[in-house]
C-alpha cells in the first residue's frame, strides 16, 4: 500500500509539470495570457504532491523535516495563487476578503520554512487499517490554525466556481470539480494530521484529479478556441473572395459600358442606313440575302450591347406589392410572343392565383425571361418548359424545368460567373443577371437536375424584403 500512495505522488507530480508547461506555452497566445497564473497554480500542485512523497519514503529525519516545511510553504502559496488567478481570470483584482486568503497563503508558507512555528517536530503516524507509517510533521496551534484557513479557502473558491458553473460557464466547470476534490482531500488531510482519525493523506489524489480536470477543461477551451478561429478566418476568407468577384464585377462592368457605348453610336448607324437602303434599293436574289444576314447580325449586336449596360449599369430596385404568379405568366407570354414559339411550349403551373410579394417587378420579369429563353435554348430538349410556382416558410419558389441534356456538375457553378457561355451565340449574361437580380432582393438562384433528365433552375424568393 506503501508503494501505491509512493506513486499517486509522483504521478501527480508529473501530471502537474506536463500540465503547467502545457498551460505555459497556451498562456503565449491572445486571449489565454491568464493561464500563466494557473500554470503557477498547476506547478505549485505539482511541486506539493512531491514533497508529500517524502512522508512515506524511509529517509533521514532532517530530510523529512525539510520535505514538511516545503510542503506547508507549497500548499499555502498555491492556496494563494488559486485567488490571484481567479482574479485575473475575470480581468479584475483581488479585492476585499481575498486578500485574507492571499496573505495567509503567503505568510503561512513562509512561516512553515521556520523551525517549530507551523511544525512543531516529525514524528511517526500509523494507520494501522492500511499498514501505513508516515514520518510527518505534527502542527503546532498555529499550524491547526493555518490548515484550516486553507480549507476554508478552497470551500470559498469550490461555492464560486460552482456558482459560475450553474450560470453556464464550461470551463468553471472543470475548475469546481477540481477544487472539490482538493477540498475533499485537504479536509482529510487536515483530520489526518492534526491526529483525529486513523487516516492515510489523499490530498495527492485530490491534486491529481484536479490537474487532470483543469488541464481538460483549457485543452477543451484551447479546441473551442481553434474551431471559432477556423470558423472565422473561413468568414473571412469568403469574405475576402466576395469582395475579389465584386471587385472583378465592377471592373468588367465598367469596361462593357466603356465598349457598349462606343459601339452603339456606329451600330445605330449602321441599322438606319440599312433600313434607308431597304427602303431605296430594291433587293434581289443575292443582294436581298446580304442584307438579311446584316440586319439580322446589326440586331443581334444591338441586343448584346443592351445585355452589357443592363450588366454594367443595374437600375436600383424599386419595391411595391405585386403578384408573383401574373409576373410569371406575363414573362412566360412575352417569351412566346418574341420568340414566336406556340403558347404551349411555355407551360406555367401554379395551385394558387395570387401570391403577393413586395419586388421590382419589373426586375423579376426580366429575371423570369432569361430563364425561360435559356431552357428553350437547353440542348436536345424536346417538351415543353415548365415553370411551377409554389411558396415555402414565406418565400416565394419558382422552378423552370426542362428536359434537355442538363447541366454538367463541374459547370454548375461556373455558370453563373459573366460572359462564362455554353452557345456560340450566347452572352453569358443572362443567368448572372438572374443571379443579381435575385440577391438584390434578398434572394438566390440555384440549379438541380431534372429527374429524367434536363435543369431545373429554382428562383427563391423571400415574399417580403428582409424574411
Amino acid at each position: 500500500m506503501a508503494i501505491f500512495f509512493t506513486n499517486l505522488s509522483a504521478t501527480a507530480l508529473v501530471a502537474g509539470l506536463i500540465v503547467a508547461l502545457f498551460t505555459l506555452r497556451l498562456a503565449a497566445s491572445r486571449g489565454f495570457r491568464e493561464l500563466r497564473y494557473l500554470a503557477g497554480v498547476v506547478f505549485l500542485a505539482s511541486l506539493y504532491a512531491g514533497t508529500n512523497a517524502c512522508a512515506i519514503l524511509p529517509l533521514d529525519g532532517a530530510v523529512q523535516g525539510w520535505a514538511a516545511r516545503l510542503n506547508i510553504l507549497f500548499g499555502g502559496l498555491h492556496a494563494a495563487a488559486w485567488f490571484i488567478y481567479a482574479a485575473e481570470q475575470e480581468g479584475r483584482k483581488i479585492r476585499g476578503y481575498e486578500w485574507f486568503f492571499v496573505a495567509s497563503g503567503f505568510i503561512g508558507g513562509l512561516l512553515g520554512l521556520v523551525p517549530g512555528v507551523v511544525i512543531a517536530r516529525v514524528t511517526t503516524r500509523d494507520v494501522t487499517w492500511l499498514g501505513l507509517t508516515y514520518r510527518d510533521g505534527r502542527p503546532t496551534r498555529v499550524g491547526e490554525i493555518l490548515f484550516v484557513i486553507f480549507v476554508a479557502s478552497f470551500v470559498v473558491l469550490t461555492v464560486r466556481y460552482t456558482r459560475k458553473w450553474l450560470r453556464g460557464d464550461a470551463l468553471a466547470r472543470a475548475h469546481a470539480i477540481g477544487l472539490g476534490a482538493l477540498l475533499v482531500g485537504a479536509t482529510n488531510d487536515t483530520i489526518a494530521g492534526a491526529g483525529l482519525a486513523e487516516l492515510p493523506y489523499i490530498l495527492d489524489l485530490g491534486f491529481l484529479v484536479m490537474v487532470t480536470v483543469v488541464g481538460l477543461g483549457v485543452t477543451r477551451r484551447f479546441v473551442d478556441a481553434t474551431r471559432a478561429l477556423d470558423r472565422h478566418s473561413s468568414a473571412l476568407r469568403a469574405a475576402q473572395a466576395e469582395l475579389v468577384q465584386k471587385e472583378r464585377l465592377a471592373a468588367i462592368g465598367e469596361l462593357s459600358a466603356v465598349v457598349a457605348h462606343e459601339v452603339r453610336n456606329p451600330l445605330g448607324v449602321i441599322l438606319n442606313a440599312l433600313a434607308a437602303l431597304k427602303r431605296t434599293t430594291p433587293q434581289e436574289g443575292e443582294a436581298r440575302e446580304v442584307v438579311r444576314i446584316v440586319e439580322e447580325e446589326a440586331l443581334r449586336l444591338r441586343r448584346i450591347i443592351g445585355e452589357l449596360l443592363e450588366f454594367a449599369r443595374p437600375r436600383a430596385t424599386r419595391l411595391a406589392d405585386a403578384n408573383f404568379v401574373e409576373t410569371v405568366r406575363s414573362a412566360a407570354h412575352a417569351v412566346t410572343q418574341s420568340t414566336a414559339v406556340p403558347p404551349e411550349t411555355v407551360v406555367v403551373e401554379s395551385d394558387v392565383d395570387a401570391l403577393t410579394m413586395t419586388c421590382d417587378a419589373d426586375l423579376l420579369r426580366q429575371a423570369v425571361i432569361n430563364l425561360v429563353h435559356n431552357a428553350l435554348a437547353a440542348p436536345r430538349r424536346k417538351g415543353p418548359v415548365r415553370l411551377v410556382i409554389g411558396s415555402e416558410d414565406g418565400t416565394a419558389v419558382l422552378s423552370v424545368v426542362d428536359d434537355g441534356e442538363g447541366v454538367a456538375e463541374d459547370l454548375a457553378e461556373r455558370i453563373f460567373v459573366p460572359f462564362f457561355t455554353t452557345r456560340s451565340s450566347g452572352t453569358g449574361l443572362g443567368l448572372p443577371l438572374v443571379q443579381r437580380i435575385a440577391e438584390a432582393h434578398g434572394g438566390g438562384i440555384t440549379v438541380e437536375p431534372t429527374p429524367g433528365g434536363g435543369a431545373t433552375f429554382v428562383l427563391r424568393l423571400p415574399l417580403r424584403p428582409g424574411d
